[in-house]
Order: C-alpha cells, then structure tokens, then sequence
C-alpha cells in the first residue's frame, strides 16, 4: 500500500510539473504575440498585401486556439483558424518561440511570396523587439 502511494505521488507531481511549464509557456506565448501583432513595423510591412483589415489564417492552430483580432493604429489584424472567405490573406507557416527569440513566417494565400520575422526579448524584462524582417519570393 505505502509502494503504491509513492508511486501515486510521484505520479502527481509530475502532472503538477508538467501543467505548470505549459501554463508558462502559453502566458509567454500570448505575451510575445500580444507584442508582436501590435508591433507597428510589423503591422506595416503586413499592411502592404492586404490594405487595413490583415487576415492571418492559422490552419493548425500554431499561434491561437480560436479566433482573435489585434489593433495597430487604424489596421486590424485578425488571426483565425477556418479558411478566410477572402482570398488575400497570410498563412502560418512556421512558428518558434524560445525563452528570447522568436521567429515567425508567414506566405501569402497564393504561396508565392513569403514574409519573416525575426523578433528578441530585452534582457531582464519582457519587451520584445523586431531585429530583422524580409519579404522573399517562394517561386
């Protein structure tokens, strides 16, 4: 009885552990996209495909689990999971987010140009900055 209370209590706090890092990880998801779709520059350069309502279609739910709309100055960008009845909007590509960096790449709908951004954590708080973005052609 007493072998299998240990092994119950073991059991336990690894669950308890292991809730516990993804809770970290998505406050500091929804933290970084909070400031990334906010950014300006990155805004901006979303801004020149699709005029001031920017759709991001998130397929496999990389970046949001439901539907969420971000304000920058006057454009909207609205990040959703079912397929856009418009057909100029960005796909989620790739998504890596690290305790400081992030990188984030998005494709046209017609898949011929590509968008990434790469984006870090100020040292010793949690501001993040864009260090680099570009725009290449896929095809």
């Amino acid at each position: 009885m007493k072998h299998k209370m240990s092994k119950f209590s073991a059991l336990l706090i690894i669950i308890l552990l292991f809730n516990s890092c993804i809770n970290k990880y998505v406050t500091r998801q929804n933290l970084f996209l909070d400031q990334f779709f906010s950014n300006k520059q990155i805004a901006y350069a979303l801004n020149e495909y699709n005029s001031n309502n920017i759709i991001i279609y998130d397929e496999d739910k990389t970046l949001i689990k439901s539907n969420k709309v971000y304000q920058s100055d006057s454009i909207s960008i609205k990040v959703q999971n079912d397929l856009p009845a418009n057909t100029e909007f960005y796909r989620v590509h790739e998504f890596d987010l690290n305790k400081d960096l992030s990188y984030v790449a998005l494709t046209t709908s017609d898949r011929q140009k590509g968008i990434l951004f790469f984006m870090k954590k100020k040292a010793g708080s949690n501001k993040w900055f864009l260090v680099s973005f570009s725009k290449k052609y896929i095809r």
